[in-house]
């Protein structure tokens, strides 16, 4: 999703750019396996905060996410696919908010990535659904869940 149908590289990076913040020291780290994909999410949201001047949770990070749009060309490649009746999904290390949105608006099948959202006390928390190191599997079980070929 990101990068390849949407504008940034990253919306993680997008966020990153909002708040101002740099985390390639914890990015480097991810990349090396030395910390898990909820260390890495966790330090991220702890940078966003500490940059913010309001409270940082889902309904500002998604207000961020509002202002991405699609690369030249995207819209007509889904639709293309339609057309020829092939299964469209979003599988993405990137965030669900985003990854739904681009979903629903283009009639895709199904959408799946991480998801940023207020616990009960209304901090921002995440939930890892889709690794930014090992999506195979979890192409696998979609491909199972909905019997695609």
């Amino acid at each position: 999703m990101d990068g390849t149908l949407l504008e940034p590289r990253s919306s993680w990076a997008q966020i990153h750019d909002h708040f101002g913040t740099d985390n390639t020291e914890m990015l480097r780290l991810y990349i090396n396996h030395k910390i898990t994909d909820e260390e890495f999410v966790k330090a991220d949201i702890k940078l966003w905060n500490s940059n913010s001047k309001k409270p940082v949770n889902e309904e500002y990070i998604n207000s961020i996410m509002d202002n991405i749009k699609p690369l030249k060309g995207a819209e007509i490649l889904i639709k293309e696919l339609h057309n020829e009746n092939i299964k469209t999904v979003i599988l993405s290390g990137g965030i669900q908010y985003l990854a739904d949105r681009w979903m629903n608006k283009w009639n895709m099948d199904y959408a799946l990535a991480n998801e940023l959202i207020d616990d009960d006390e209304g901090n921002l928390t995440a939930i890892i659904n889709s690794s930014g190191h090992n999506k195979g599997p979890m192409m696998d079980k979609i491909i199972k869940k909905y019997n695609y070929k």
